[in-house]
């Protein structure tokens, strides 16, 4: 069994799969800066899976991750039905810092390629949609065909958002 490469900070939620598994990716934050990875465990070298992409934010910590395996309409990047990753900046763990640092949050997300040649290559990270007023708490739910999520901002409170 391989392990994965060192992921700085603390994990934010479960990591997530890609529908075939070869893929993880997670969230993670140290301090205020949220960082996105994303783990080949084909790709092993000396018991390691390694991390093929890495994004970081300085602007506020992210939230656990959400998927929605092979979206139902290509509503993502270009006509593509890969699966697709969404997170939002995470006030929980703004509070946890003792940081306001941001005033309005915003919605991430990933999607490989649709001509994706498993080398690293080609990925980034998107935004979706405007920034937004509120900041969620816990890792968005997708539905909709992956055209909907939902965010819990707080115990009493969700946020919902169609792309």
């Amino acid at each position: 069994m391989a392990k994965s490469a060192f992921l700085s900070g603390q994990g934010a939620g479960e990591p997530q799969t890609t529908e075939d598994g070869r893929y993880i990716v997670a969230t993670s934050n140290t301090a205020n800066i949220g960082t996105f990875v994303v783990i080949d465990t084909n790709a092993v070298e000396n018991g390691i899976a390694p991390i093929v992409f890495e994004e970081s934010n300085p602007s506020g910590p992210f939230s656990p991750v959400g998927f929605y395996h092979r979206p139902t309409t290509p509503i993502f990047f270009g006509g593509n039905t890969n699966d697709v990753f969404v997170w939002a900046f995470d006030l929980t763990q703004m509070q946890l810092v003792g940081t306001e640092a941001i005033e309005n949050g915003q919605i991430f997300s990933f999607q490989f390629p649709s001509n994706y040649a498993n080398n690293g290559g080609g990925l980034s990270v998107k935004t979706l949609g405007p920034k937004t007023s509120w900041k969620a708490s816990t890792r968005p739910l997708l539905s909709n065909g992956g055209k909907s999520s939902k965010y819990r901002i707080n115990t009493i409170k969700m946020q919902g958002f169609r792309y």
